[in-house]
């Protein structure tokens, strides 16, 4: 079940990345469309989702100290 779960994320999140790709990194040129996949790519891609996953959750990634430790 878990394994089904995670196999629709990944293609929603590939299929929402070949859109922005589409859309924004698609060159305006005569003849077909070609995407310029080196200008942004699936690792950036996730990137940019976990961390606004991480900002709307409000997730902490460090706790903040009084004091240096040692």
């Amino acid at each position: 079940m878990t394994r089904c779960l995670f196999a629709i994320v990944s293609f929603l999140l590939k299929n929402l990345w070949m859109a922005v790709l589409w859309t924004r990194f698609s060159p305006v040129k005569p003849g077909p469309r070609t995407i310029e996949m080196r200008a942004f790519r699936f690792g950036q891609f996730r990137l940019f989702i976990w961390e606004a996953v991480r900002s709307t959750l409000k997730i902490v990634r460090t706790i903040p100290a009084l004091r240096k430790p040692g």
